[in-house]
């Protein structure tokens, strides 16, 4: 299993399957997307969680999970914690921290109207990038599920929200096993319950 999103939005499948399978060994990935499809196509992963925006090869199978959410990562002594929200035009000015592995939330505020936003590239853990969120190096565009450390701290973004959709995507026609199958139905009889 690859992905570049928190787990806990999967967690009930993989409780599900591991308590079937006792001795399942769950392996977890964190890269960007394009090494996860590069992993998937080498037989080295059976499944990826995937954002919507990244291009699947067209023989990838792939349904959506979830929606998830932008919030603005802030050291905790940042002037902007002492709001309850934040939009778009209060991030103009800051340095925002992006990367591979942020989910492209920076891509969608480069590409609202207006300028004035800063952008500095920064690839590597997740973690990595908010131990320099907390040192004062810029502002993080982070999955709203993510688990932060108390050096740092987020606000929700609205006016926009800051929006993607999450899928998981597997190779078509490559036999799976029981625990990657049963995953994988798992997790869409769970989005479509949500949806009805």
């Amino acid at each position: 299993m690859g992905g570049i999103v928190e787990i806990a939005a999967i967690a009930f499948a993989i409780r599900e399957v591991a308590a079937i399978l006792p001795d399942l060994m769950i392996r977890f990935e964190e890269a960007g997307a394009a090494s996860l499809i590069e992993a998937m196509l080498a037989d080295m992963l059976d499944c990826a969680l995937m954002p919507q925006d990244c291009d699947l090869p067209d023989r990838f199978n792939h349904w959506p999970l979830y929606e998830d959410r932008a919030v603005a990562v802030l050291p905790a002594n940042h002037a902007l914690t002492s709001r309850d929200t934040l939009t778009a035009d209060d991030l103009r000015g800051e340095t925002l921290l992006h990367g591979e592995r942020c989910g492209g939330f920076a891509a969608q505020l480069e590409a609202l109207p207006g300028a004035g936003y800063r952008f500095r590239r920064c690839d590597g853990a997740t973690s990595h990038m908010l131990d320099l969120v907390a040192a004062g190096i810029g502002v993080a565009l982070l999955s709203e599920r993510i688990a932060l450390p108390a050096k740092v701290t987020a606000r929700p973004i609205s006016n926009p929200a800051l929006i993607r959709t999450i899928r998981l995507a597997t190779p078509a026609g490559r036999p799976q096993g029981a625990a990657v199958s049963g995953f994988i139905r798992l997790c869409r009889v769970r989005r479509c319950s949500v949806l009805m």
